[in-house]
């Protein structure tokens, strides 16, 4: 029996066959690589408005809120409007305009008119951003800068303060102040109420700063701030941060460095007795520049301290502070010693040169020394044939020219260097031949 005659492949679609084959073959084609997936949501690179301070004393008013927004993919058309500081008041949200750009970046606006209560402080808010595949921010951006509207036709209670700010913590004590002035609403400020929180505590002050005293220790409290003019007193503030005041140390003195200042001396930092005990103790030494500049010394972290010669032209210093549970940490800072001596690394010999005869000048030539400015001074000296030196009066300079007394006798110079904060050091040229006559 004949076999069925199989149908000829036409060319054509004989190589697309071994191209297909060819793709799909290990190791004869290299593996598609996949287009990367935008899995980010889109950036606010910033956001601006135009009114920080709006009076609605003429009638209503617009603010210009802008955003500049990137994605990859595409961002959807955000949204934009007004929050209370204080409350939970909203106003003017809606969505934004492109006005430049793409949505990959592109510059967005919204023209939202000015809420009409007054006085009144406001966050301009840019609510969280979403892009084309659904990306999405988890939180709104709030501008830093808030937005204050009043009626100067029209007198009100101020604004409450922009926020309160904690100074210092202490023992039963909280020092506070105001983190921007309010609004006066038109009529001056005449007073300022803070209430503590748990406990309901207040105090009135006359300025925005202030020291708010008989609380209880280990206690955390949060604060916030009214303002009061004629026509009464505001909404109380955004709380400030937790504050817990704290048992203070009751004796924390400053310490106090014993030892000689010099290269492989030991330094000696004595703390003192600290209370109530017992007080954990820490230690920090420093080199401190003749600026009075202070850098704190690798590893020098313990009561002693070895100089080394890298301290050299520098004053040394040490930090204790004490720790202690249910305290605040104190730290007391030593007087820092004189500087630690120096060494002039170049100080060569001088030489003299001129001609050894009554009448001639002598010249002593000092060569460099270092570092640099070092400051010489000279003394010339007669050397009988005993070996007997004698200082020559009055010959302190560079230069010395020979008298007839000088007949027979050498002659040498002593160069001293000196330089603040290193030790001198003299150097003494070789002595000349006999001077003539």
């Amino acid at each position: 029996m004949r076999s069925p005659r199989r149908s000829p492949v036409p060319l054509l679609a004989g190589v697309a066959l071994l191209a297909a084959v060819a793709a799909i073959s290990p190791g004869t084609a290299s593996a598609a690589v996949p287009a990367a997936v935008d899995t980010a949501a889109p950036v606010l690179v910033y956001q601006t408005h135009n009114g920080n301070v709006v009076n609605l004393a003429n009638g209503s008013k617009e603010v210009v809120v802008t955003a500049l927004v990137t994605d990859a993919t595409g961002a959807r058309t955000p949204t934009a409007g007004f929050r209370a500081v204080n409350g939970a008041d909203t106003a003017g949200f809606g969505p934004m305009v492109l006005v430049s750009g793409t949505p990959k970046n592109g510059k967005y606006e919204r023209r939202i008119t000015v809420p009409s209560t007054t006085p009144k402080t406001w966050f301009v808010v840019v609510d969280p951003l979403q892009d084309t595949l659904g990306n999405t921010e988890t939180a709104s951006h709030q501008d830093s800068t808030t937005m204050t509207v009043y009626n100067s036709s029209v007198p009100s209670v101020p604004t409450a303060p922009p926020g309160v700010w904690i100074a210092a913590v202490g023992d039963g004590m909280v020092a506070i102040r105001c983190n921007g002035a309010p609004f006066n609403g038109g009529s001056p400020v005449t007073s300022f109420r803070i209430t503590a929180s748990p406990g309901g505590q207040t105090m009135t002050a006359s300025t925005c700063s202030w020291l708010f005293k008989g609380l209880t220790n280990g206690v955390t409290y949060t604060f916030t701030i009214a303002a009061t003019n004629s026509r009464g007193t505001s909404e109380e503030s955004q709380p400030s941060a937790p504050a817990t005041p704290k048992f203070a140390l009751s004796r924390t003195p400053a310490p106090v460095i014993s030892g000689a200042v010099e290269v492989g001396s030991t330094l000696t930092a004595t703390p003192g007795s600290w209370q109530p005990a017992p007080v954990t103790l820490t230690y920090r030494w420093y080199r401190v520049s003749s600026s009075g500049m202070a850098s704190p010394l690798n590893g020098a972290v313990r009561p002693k301290y070895v100089i080394t010669s890298t301290d050299r032209g520098f004053k040394l210093s040490v930090t204790v502070t004490g720790s202690k549970d249910g305290y605040p940490s104190v730290a007391r800072g030593s007087e820092a010693t004189t500087p630690v001596p120096g060494i002039l690394f170049a100080t060569p010999t001088p030489v003299v040169t001129g001609a050894r005869k009554v009448g001639s000048t002598l010249t002593a030539n000092p060569g460099t020394w270092e570092p640099a400015p070092v400051t010489l001074a000279y003394r010339w000296y007669r050397v009988a044939s005993t070996g007997r030196s004698s200082a020559i009066p009055w010959a302190t300079r560079a230069t010395y020219a020979t008298v007839a007394k000088d007949a027979g006798y050498r002659l040498k110079v002593v160069v001293t260097g000196s330089k603040p904060d290193y030790p001198s050091v003299s150097r003494t040229s070789v002595t000349t031949g006999a001077i003539a006559r």
